[in-house]
């Protein structure tokens, strides 16, 4: 039988970040516990992670009369003393941990964003990279235990308000940086940030990572409905503003999505000329760019200098993955040089479904537009079935569209 089609199909569960005080990992984690994370949870995670002698507590703190809970990480080593660890070693720290797949990767996904910007400013290999105090036995904790709460919520689909960043200098292993510190900025492309005046670091390098690896900027126009909200407290207490930053977990309803202007949302759109990599060279390329998230890969023949014929490959992607685009086509094609814009663009919410066909489940999306619902077969899915049974495709297209309207 077809997925049921009720209204609880038709909301997406989605978690809102509203940076009243700013990010920082610790912050986030404690706004995560008071959503619901038991712990527990959290406790049997990092026991998981071999070779970190750390201790985490929570504790309830107030920030301008608005109660939140501060998350705590202690360790047992001296004060001051802390591992220089490559981003080589957090990978086998967390790739060798007991954790669950999917808190691996995104654990390691946050680093990876991280290490990139951290390469790009310091002009070094990616897997050269040095953290100093990202790299240090409190961010680890901090971004591990975020994806554990994130698993525990299975959500996907994280919006964040525009990033206060502060101004000023902080001390760093590198000597004094300016607020926000570089690699702060850099993880911040595509993101709309507040440049304020208060004289402190609001967003730190690990919340910015977490942001760019995880989160997008909120719609124009912002509708969900609200389920919880959990507050977050930073371990200062600012006289300027409450440091604390607030998680909404809410529903968006999916019903009813007719293309309209608050739909609006911000993709970007990178390209390169290239006429000096093979075809095997540039259909590698294709296929990885896609595979990693991009969300449309294309060539363009084009007339280069010294009358060379040349191809632009343009890349559409979410904002948040730029670094991660500009990383794989450096890294795999001959270019120098990459130019990127933003776009607006307006998309109707997809939504998965499953049919039951004679040959089994079979994927499709599922849209509406102006109350009428849409619906796509997968394509893989019915190729899959085509080549083994040795029919047409259409045929394959046509039995499973029926099976959905039947339902």
């Amino acid at each position: 039988m077809a997925h049921t089609f009720n209204q609880k199909n038709f909301m997406q569960k989605i978690l809102f970040f509203n940076l009243v005080g700013g990010i920082a990992g610790d912050m986030l984690v404690g706004a995560l516990l008071e959503l619901g994370v038991p712990f527990s949870l959290l406790e049997q995670g990092i026991r998981q992670l071999r070779g970190l002698d750390v201790r985490i507590s929570h504790k309830k703190a107030k920030r301008h009369q608005i109660y939140g809970t501060q998350f705590i990480v202690e360790n047992n080593a001296p004060q001051g003393v802390q591992p220089d660890r490559s981003y080589r070693n957090i990978k086998e720290l967390i790739g060798e941990s007991l954790l669950s797949p999917n808190v691996k990767q995104k654990s390691l996904k946050i680093f990876e964003v991280l290490a990139i910007a951290e390469g790009k400013i310091h002009q070094v290999a990616l897997e050269q990279v040095h953290f100093h105090e990202v790299g240090a036995w409190d961010s680890i904790v901090d971004i591990v235990c975020v994806a554990l709460c994130l698993d525990y919520f299975q959500i996907n689909d994280i919006y964040v308000s525009p990033i206060p960043t502060g101004t000023g200098f902080v001390a760093t292993e590198h000597g004094k940086m300016p607020i926000p510190a570089p690699a702060t900025l850099e993880l911040l492309r595509g993101f709309e940030i507040i440049q304020d005046s208060l004289p402190f670091e609001r967003t730190t390098p690990t919340g910015a990572a977490i942001l760019a690896a995880l989160a997008q900027p909120q719609p124009v126009s912002f509708q969900y409905t609200i389920e919880a909200v959990g507050n977050g407290t930073g371990t200062q207490n600012r006289t300027e503003v409450p440091n604390i930053i607030r998680c909404v977990l809410g529903f968006r309803s999916e019903v009813g999505n007719e293309v309209r202007e608050d739909q609006t949302e911000l993709i970007e759109c990178s390209e390169t000329n290239i006429d000096d990599s093979t075809p095997e060279c540039l259909g590698y390329v294709h296929e990885q760019l896609l595979a990693i998230g991009a969300l449309d890969v294309w060539f363009i023949p084009i007339q280069m200098k010294k009358n060379r014929p040349g191809l632009l490959l343009q890349v559409l992607h979410p904002p948040k993955m730029r670094a991660e685009i500009h990383q794989l086509i450096f890294r795999e094609t001959t270019s120098l040089g990459i130019r990127f814009r933003i776009w607006n663009r307006v998309a109707l919410e997809r939504t998965v479904v499953k049919v039951e066909t004679p040959w089994g489940i079979v994927r499709g999306k599922q849209s509406r537009l102006n109350g009428q619902i849409q619906f796509n077969p997968e394509f893989e899915d019915c190729r899959k079935i085509a080549m083994a049974e040795d029919m047409p495709l259409k045929e394959v297209y046509r039995v499973v569209e029926m099976n959905f309207w039947k339902h």
